[in-house]
């Protein structure tokens, strides 16, 4: 195979409203990859019939593995097959810029340590067990950074697959990425960003202050609250696995803390927050892992 391939795949479940949109977006970017490979978790047959006659790779998994479960399958497979770069898509986060491969390559490309490329990076604050963006300050075209959040575009070099590093497929869905992304930066990679594209971004938006940084809000959305139950309980996974004590510790009792404060959101979405973060922590203590409850 001649150097520079791109593998792209595509993990999915039960949703073929917005494939045809991803796959036109693909054929406009700049940079045309080598292979899309569909990795269906899809529990039905639509997105198996959707995809039968088109010239589109397609594997499905057989069950529900997850984002990290799928990511994995993934990342061996388009390894496998020998491709030097491998690009992680969401079914809902398309890369709308037809320029999106092209840069993530021209990033990867600027080091030989280059593990990861993002379009979007953060800093991973291990004794608070929390993540934070870049403020504008300290935006540069290319970031060296600790990690790439979910459905920004993530970038993979075979040689993280070769040294043995793939997602953890037991983490089911949250924050498998950054589980994925500290793993990578362990064995020596580089894990590089685009600030120039994040910095665009935000002129585009308006937001020109030096010390902006986005803010994501998960608390008080009752259409997400499961999330809350994988966010706590990985969380925690990956501090004590680390061996970041302090954050681990600092990350429970703030959890817990800050519990009784959700009531503001009423007291039924209080109730199940509370019943979600009391399974998390148990299933974590108990080792339980994968998949326990829907989602959404």
């Amino acid at each position: 195979m001649t150097k520079q391939t791109l593998g792209v795949f595509l993990t999915t479940f039960e949703r073929t409203d917005c494939l045809n949109i991803w796959i036109d977006l693909i054929k406009k970017q700049t940079i045309q990859p080598n292979k899309i490979l569909v990795v269906d978790n899809s529990e039905s047959d639509s997105v198996y019939h959707y995809f039968e006659n088109k010239p589109i790779s397609y594997l499905r998994v057989g069950f529900n593995s997850g984002p990290a479960g799928a990511a994995s399958i993934g990342l061996k497979k388009l390894y496998e097959e020998g491709y030097d770069w491998i690009y992680w898509g969401d079914d809902d986060d398309p890369p709308t810029d037809p320029g999106t491969f092209e840069r993530l390559l021209e990033i990867g490309n600027s080091s030989p340590s280059t593990g990861i490329v993002g379009k979007v990076g953060g800093r991973f604050i291990s004794n608070r067990g929390r993540t934070r963006v870049y403020t504008n300050s300290e935006l540069k075209p290319i970031l060296v950074s600790d990690y790439v959040p979910g459905n920004k575009h993530i970038l993979v070099s075979s040689k993280v697959i070769r040294h043995g590093i793939v997602s953890d497929p037991k983490l089911f869905f949250g924050f498998e990425e950054l589980e994925f992304c500290l793993r990578v930066k362990d064995a020596g990679f580089l894990i590089l960003v685009d600030g120039k594209g994040m910095m665009d971004a935000r002129i585009k938006a308006g937001n020109l202050s030096p010390g902006y940084k986005w803010k994501g809000k998960s608390i008080g959305d009752l259409s997400r609250i499961n999330r809350q139950y994988y966010s706590v309980r990985n969380m925690l996974y990956i501090l004590w696995s680390r061996g970041e004590y302090l954050g681990y510790f600092y990350f429970l009792i703030k959890s817990l803390v800050k519990l009784p404060f959700s009531i503001k959101y009423g007291f039924s979405y209080f109730r199940k927050l509370s019943g979600l973060y009391g399974t998390a922590i148990f299933h974590h203590l108990t080792g339980r892992y994968g998949q326990y409850i829907a989602t959404k």
